[in-house]
């Protein structure tokens, strides 16, 4: 099936949210599709500020590329999902809403818990007897071989493969005795008892798999 990408902007000028922009050091700028046709004017209006590009919630290479040249970033853009993404840079991240004009910092608390959940996870896989892989049937979600591959490769646990075209962590209750769940599919998919692959300790895996290796599985 051939698809069709048609790109969508958002008919709302960002310039005036700019002045509420206080932050000190050199600014990384990133934003989502909806904005990033306005980056160039938004970087020429905005002191110390170094472009970025866009994002997606499980991709981040155009923060990464200029991670080292700045003292933070300032996300732009409508909720929180994309920004969230850019917290495993160790760089400050800023939130401004071109909608209601208001910008925050995720602060360091919000930061530290959602790493403790995130670590709950992990804890909840070491100690798991049964572990479900969760495959997307999704376009450009779907990898079916990245699930082959761990299924064979964990140890010391039953490991099961669940395919949906929806991730839907409600659903999963279904299925009492999974005792945590593997997400093959956007790593920004999350829930209580989910984890993302490239999560798992190496030391439950029969040989060395890197998180490249099953990308490009």
């Amino acid at each position: 099936m051939k698809v069709l990408f048609v790109p969508t902007y958002v008919k709302l000028d960002v310039l005036p949210s700019l002045k509420k922009v206080k932050i000190n050091g050199r600014i990384g700028v990133i934003t989502t599709a909806q904005f990033v046709n306005q980056l160039d004017l938004i970087c020429k209006n905005l002191k110390n500020s170094v472009k970025g590009g866009q994002i997606l919630g499980c991709n981040v290479e155009s923060a990464k590329k200029i991670q080292n040249k700045v003292d933070a970033f300032l996300y732009i853009g409508l909720g929180m999902f994309h920004p969230w993404a850019l917290i495993v840079l160790n760089k400050p991240v800023y939130v401004l809403n071109p909608l209601t004009q208001e910008i925050k910092k995720i602060s360091e608390d919000e930061i530290k818990k959602y790493r403790k959940e995130r670590k709950g996870k992990v804890l909840k896989f070491m100690h798991a007897k049964t572990v479900g892989l969760l495959v997307s049937t999704k376009p450009l979600q779907q990898n079916l071989n990245k699930a082959l591959i761990l299924k064979d490769s964990i140890l010391g646990k039953k490991v099961y493969i669940f395919v949906s075209n929806n991730l839907n962590e409600q659903q999963l209750e279904n299925f009492k005795g999974v005792d945590c769940w593997v997400n093959t599919a956007c790593p920004r998919i999350e829930g209580e008892k989910m984890l993302n692959y490239s999560e798992i300790p190496q030391k439950y895996l029969s040989k060395k798999i890197s998180y490249d290796y099953l990308e490009g599985s």
